[in-house]
């Protein structure tokens, strides 16, 4: 495999590496997302809650307020009971009476009816009797005034009894209702609580896949940066030694055809260039047929270079170069786009 086979099949790893890296960079934003979604997810699960609480303390006020209320209907309801009672006990006590006054009036009239066969006493007996029978009379009608009175209060306790069991079979089917409204009202806290749950594993889950996606393609670049870095230096040493060696030839050439030559005195660089390791440069020296006087870039992928060491025709040794120190040496003749003339 030459040196254009390998380039080309270094960029083709190159992009295969950015084609990986961006597949890794979709995946970790569709991470990202998925994590966001979890999140809103879990905060309308949190405004569930909420809202369900709500719905619970309403109910139970609800509640207590059915309780206070049905206080509130039964006192008056006792207190009809307690007149209804009374009332009975009046009529019955009456009624009593009028029998009394019944059987006395018999026996005054059994007695009296005795009396009227005899002469003395007829008359008397007479106005007696319509005496007696004007106050029975009278007693009469205000002790049926009197029933009919009971009877007509009786008659209205009766109705707000029956008012106050309507109103309290209200009550109690109002807190019935309120009590299912309580239990579904718990399910769905208890419901919404799972699911905040639910969503909050996912939620990590999510993030943890995002870490792990984002930390791997962290990694993948590292490595690949570091491998292209690695592929450039090698291709710049083989591009080097393959000039090195070009060089040389060109080297044993000149010397199997000319002879040697003193070297020329350097003339522009100054005398106190040096390498960026703080070897002395030498100059002029002569490489791939061309001769410097000051540090070159050529075939150094644009980083000025000298000669630390010469041959007596002052031909660049191979091996013996480094990078020039531009805090001691003047600007490179050439860049790498620059061929030297033979």
């Amino acid at each position: 495999m030459n040196l254009a086979d390998a380039a080309e099949k270094r960029e083709m790893d190159g992009a295969q590496a950015d084609r990986v890296a961006a597949e890794k960079a979709i995946l970790a934003k569709a991470a990202s997302n998925k994590v966001k979604a979890a999140g809103d997810i879990a905060i309308d699960a949190i405004n569930a809650k909420s809202e369900a609480l709500q719905q619970k303390n309403q109910a139970e006020k609800a509640v207590v307020d059915a309780c206070a209320r049905v206080e509130q209907l039964e006192a008056p309801q006792a207190k009809a009971t307690a007149e209804w009672i009374a009332t009975s006990q009046a009529v019955q006590s009456d009624t009593v009476k009028e029998e009394e006054a019944v059987a006395s009036r018999a026996i005054i009239s059994r007695t009296f009816g005795d009396a009227e066969r005899e002469e003395e006493g007829a008359e008397k007996a007479a106005e007696f009797a319509a005496k007696d029978a004007k106050d029975s009379q009278a007693e009469h009608e205000a002790y049926s005034k009197l029933l009919s009175e009971k009877r007509l209060g009786l008659g209205k306790a009766e109705d707000e009894l029956n008012d106050l069991d309507v109103s309290r079979k209200g009550v109690e089917v109002q807190a019935k209702h309120n009590d299912v409204e309580l239990v579904k009202t718990l399910a769905n806290q208890k419901h919404a609580r799972k699911l905040v749950k639910v969503e909050h594993a996912i939620m990590l889950k999510a993030k943890k896949d995002a870490a792990d996606i984002v930390e791997r393609s962290a990694a993948e670049k590292t490595i690949y940066e570091a491998a292209k870095e690695e592929s450039h230096r090698a291709a710049a040493k083989g591009f080097h030694k393959l000039y090195e060696k070009v060089e040389a030839e060109q080297q044993l050439k000149e010397a199997c055809t000319k002879a040697p030559t003193p070297p020329e005195a350097p003339t522009e660089e100054p005398a106190n260039c040096t390498t960026i390791t703080g070897t002395q440069c030498v100059f002029p020296f002569r490489y791939a047929g061309t001769s410097y006087d000051r540090c070159t870039s050529y075939s150094n992928n644009g980083v000025p270079w000298c000669s630390t060491q010469t041959d007596d025709a002052g031909n660049h040794i191979v091996g013996n170069y480094d990078s020039c120190n531009l805090d001691t040496c003047q600007q490179a003749n050439q860049t790498d786009e620059e061929v030297p003339a033979n």
